[in-house]
């Protein structure tokens, strides 16, 4: 019977060997981070993040109106109108609704010159509700819930369309849900100040955050 006899070589440390090691540690760190922040969103703990975080070259973006220039993955949702904010303030208001909604959804404000445009804008949309006076209207609640079907119907994708001084076109008002935000009248920036607000309400109310109450 042959036996064979292997020399052993003592462990040595090397700093070469501490390296690897504190690398291996690391990469050990963050392989569990993630694994528990993969779980924490599984079990509705967190808040997934955005998956995108990449920027746009605004001087790439057209005059012919105002879009969001963080690209984000979630559900989209389109303020559509013709006309732009003619007050400073306003702007500012719907930019605070929409930066509060970032990590939610993305809300951005198209604005176009007259009703075909509109109704480009509507035939593009993946769900479309229009905002006209004969609509149904609801509390923020119900308001909620239809958000978040109408988003879920359209495929992450939500168009709201505001009309023109003539009110809506027919090709609009045939495809979309109808929907008043009062019985009383508003100029079109105040409708979609008023808009935003609800929109970051319902993401709220969805929440069931403290914010409305």
């Amino acid at each position: 019977m042959l036996s064979y006899a292997f020399p052993l070589r003592p462990f040595v440390t090397t700093k070469t060997t501490k390296r690897r090691a504190r690398a291996l540690t690391t990469a050990g760190r963050a392989a569990l981070s993630r694994m528990l922040q993969v779980l924490g969103v599984v079990l509705g703990l967190v808040h997934a993040p955005p998956l995108c975080t990449q920027k746009f070259d605004r001087s790439l973006i057209t005059s012919s109106c105002r879009r969001v220039a963080d690209v984000r993955c979630g559900p989209r949702v389109r303020i559509v109108s013709p006309g732009k904010n003619k007050e400073r303030w306003l702007e500012d208001a719907i930019e605070l609704y929409t930066t509060r909604l970032r990590g939610t959804l993305e809300l951005e404000c198209v604005w176009v010159r007259d009703d075909a445009a509109l109704v480009k804008q509507a035939r593009d949309a993946g769900s479309v509700i229009a905002l006209d006076p004969l609509g149904k209207t609801c509390t923020s609640e119900e308001f909620s819930e239809l958000l978040f079907a109408a988003i879920e119907r359209g495929g992450s994708r939500l168009s709201f369309i505001i009309g023109g001084a003539e009110g809506l076109p027919k090709e609009v008002r045939a495809d979309a849900t109808l929907v008043s935000l009062s019985r009383l009248t508003f100029t079109h920036q105040m409708a979609r100040l008023v808009l935003a607000e609800q929109i970051y309400r319902a993401t709220e109310i969805r929440k069931g955050s403290g914010y409305h109450k």
